[in-house]
């Protein structure tokens, strides 16, 4: 990444989703309607600081974006996001953010 990249400012969203699944099979009898739970942590990159009725619907569909991903969750299932926390972790340019330090060595 360029060293001129401007600093933009970091969320880390938490949330619970809330899910029924269609269809789902335990020991080979489908059961419908079970309600499951997932915790869920994404981080935001924004170019301001306020938290809009916009970052909080990308919120959202980045939640739901990723359940489907690792889980096979369709949005339709979906019955509820929670939204615990937009914890603020700074303002900085994206280099410092996803830096990686380099790897110590342990003395003997």
């Amino acid at each position: 990444m360029s060293s001129k990249t401007n600093p933009q400012h970091y969320y880390m969203v938490a949330a619970v989703l809330t899910y029924v699944r269609k269809e789902v099979s335990q020991g080979g009898v489908p059961v419908t309607g079970v309600p499951k739970q997932r915790n869920m942590n994404i981080v935001l990159e924004l170019p301001r600081k306020a938290i809009t009725h916009f970052v909080i619907n990308n919120a959202r569909q980045a939640m739901l974006q990723r359940l489907a991903e690792e889980s096979s969750v369709i949005s339709e299932e979906v019955r509820d996001i929670v939204f615990l926390n937009f914890s603020y972790l700074g303002l900085m340019k994206p280099e410092d953010f996803y830096d990686t330090p380099p790897a110590t060595s342990i003395p003997n």
